[in-house]
């Protein structure tokens, strides 16, 4: 149904930049996927935060600094997603800069963390202040932020209204180029449409499945494609590997017959195998860090993560 894109997906550089051209700066690689799908050819794209660092925590370098000085515009997730990057935008000396945070998108499905795929709610901010202030930032009242899970981009649904913001916001500061933005949204629409129909008739016949995350980072593609609510076990809290630890999993796996297991890289593999040993195991890339970048990079993720997820579900 879908073809994948060549490997030849032009990319912006990292070198050299034109005065011409948008000079554009994402937080983290989902985010510079679907910004990637939209810019296309026609502005100069940088990622901020590398594939192997959290964006919780990363420590930005001066030359990432430079990068969002030089910008005309920065994309994030969110001010509660990308906490360091609030620093960095606090002592910008200058106020051209546009920030976006993309969890701030009209209509976006946001569900807190960890909960059942019943309970969710839309973003209305209208009932927020406005989240573009005198420098352009954004600082939205989320009063809740803490119960939020900002991994939006999991869901395709939530992925194509922030590609409308992202073309809506290029073709506010390039007008020249607004016409091929819009193109490129239309293709990117029609595109993630296409996967998530292939998608949905992939992993349809194991929606019922149980299965066990060790991080519930994709809660909102489970959601979407009405997966079975995972059984948690958050190793990232605190969780041991220790005698009753490990006794009470292998419990719950014979009594809930779990054949399945998924974790994400920041978890050590043999520590799973030796709590998860009568599952199949495997890991997911949430971060699309072994995705290349380019136009097609949100398509080929969305495609490779379906798959990782339909090969433990069908075992």
């Amino acid at each position: 149904m879908l073809t994948a894109c060549s490997d030849n997906d032009k990319v912006a550089k990292s070198g050299g930049v034109s005065p011409e051209r948008l000079q554009i700066v994402s937080s983290i690689k989902p985010i510079q996927a679907i910004v990637l799908a939209i810019a296309g050819e026609q502005a100069d794209v940088a990622q901020l935060i590398p594939d192997y660092a959290s964006p919780h925590d990363y420590s930005f370098k001066p030359s990432d600094i430079r990068k969002v000085e030089n910008a005309d515009i920065v994309f994030r997730i969110d001010e509660h997603m990308e906490t360091q990057l609030n620093g960095v935008f606090d002592n910008l000396k200058s106020d051209k800069t546009t920030i976006i945070s993309l969890a701030h998108t009209d209509g976006l499905r946001l569900l807190e963390k960890n909960q059942n795929h019943q309970k969710s709610k839309h973003h209305d901010h209208n009932q927020e202040h406005s989240h573009e202030n005198e420098k352009g930032h954004s600082h939205a009242d989320h009063s809740d932020h803490n119960k939020v899970d900002f991994h939006i981009w999991t869901s395709p649904k939530n992925t194509v209204l922030m590609a409308k913001q992202v073309a809506s916001s290029l073709s506010k500061l390039d007008a020249k180029n607004a016409e091929q933005y819009q193109q490129n949204l239309e293709e990117f629409f029609d595109r993630v449409k296409a996967m998530s129909i292939k998608i949905s008739n992939t992993i349809g016949p194991y929606k019922h499945k149980p299965y066990i995350v060790f991080h519930n980072s994709w809660q909102y593609f489970a959601t979407e494609f009405g997966l079975q609510n995972p059984i948690v076990i958050d190793l990232h809290e605190g969780v041991s590997s220790g005698a009753k630890t490990i006794s009470d999993v292998h419990q719950r796996i014979d009594k809930e017959k779990i054949h399945c297991v998924f974790y994400d890289s920041g978890i050590s593999l043999a520590r799973l195998k030796i709590i998860a040993e009568k599952a199949k195991i495997v890991e997911i890339d949430v971060l699309a860090k072994d995705i290349s970048l380019g136009q097609s990079t949100y398509i080929n993720w969305l495609e490779q993560f379906a798959n990782q997820i339909e090969s433990c579900l069908s075992n």
